[in-house]
């Protein structure tokens, strides 16, 4: 954790009071060595696996399929383990009081927690990956996807790792121990095939995304990327949903939360 001991004061009020000072701390936890060798171990898990299929297949629809189950699932476990700490970490040791002791407002906290780490994450778990798996594909397969879709999907990755950071982030509003911060969030994602089988929520699971659905061969992440028709958009919406209520959710319990 980087913590700023100075707070540079700036002529701000209402909710964004202290937000730029506090953006500045996370986004500088993000520029680490650590950040580095977490990016450089999925790029070698994603696009490692990615690479295997290609040596072994011409199926492009495939491939992308299990780009999509692996860099939409199992990230999910890296986002839980960043954001677990993110506040219980800070009220545990008095920083999140401390903090609050400057001018700094209480969405500002949130947000800024919410922002400096929406970016580290989409950046190092999505938009790199993604890039090479790009790269991948076309020279192992001399196939350029087009542009346009296959980033459309990247940014469908970005927005299931988004899901998890705000409901990790909201979790972390209520529980005082990481239990619960951690092992929810480990339930619904990586645990996903737990429920694939029952439609009343796999229909609904972010997860969905990323396999295929009813008499379909491809995924919805799969039909994005290669600018095919989509099946159901509820698992979508329902990721935009949860992104918003568990960030306004947030809000509401940080601002009750006692120090």
């Amino acid at each position: 954790m980087v913590i700023n001991s100075e707070f540079n004061l700036r002529n701000v009020q209402g909710w964004r009071t202290g937000l730029s000072n506090l953006l500045s701390a996370e986004f500088g936890r993000w520029g680490t060595k650590d950040w580095y060798i977490m990016m450089a171990i999925w790029l070698a898990i994603i696009n490692g696996s990615l690479l295997g299929v290609l040596s072994g297949m011409d199926d492009i629809a495939s491939a992308l399929m299990l780009l999509g189950l692996l860099a939409g699932m199992f990230p999910v476990i890296n986002v839980v383990i960043v954001l677990q700490d993110v506040i219980i970490g800070e009220k545990e040791t008095g920083t999140a009081a401390w903090i609050l002791s400057k001018p700094v407002s209480r969405p500002a906290y949130i947000l800024s927690k919410l922002i400096g780490n929406l970016v580290g994450i989409t950046v190092s778990l999505a938009i790199v990956p993604g890039i090479v798996a790009y790269a991948t594909i076309y020279l192992m397969r001399g196939v350029l996807l087009p542009p346009g879709p296959f980033f459309a999907a990247i940014a469908i990755l970005a927005l299931n790792l988004i899901f998890f950071l705000t409901l990790t982030l909201m979790l972390g509003t209520f529980f005082d121990s990481r239990g619960g911060v951690i092992g929810i969030p480990m339930l619904l994602g990586p645990g996903y095939s737990l429920f694939y089988n029952l439609p009343l929520i796999s229909a609904f699971h972010p997860m969905a995304m990323f396999f295929p659905s009813g008499n379909a061969d491809i995924s919805f992440f799969g039909a994005i990327a290669l600018g095919e028709p989509v099946g159901s958009l509820i698992p979508f919406l329902m990721t935009v949903f949860g992104i918003l209520l568990f960030t306004i959710v947030s809000l509401w319990r940080f601002h009750r939360e006692e120090f």
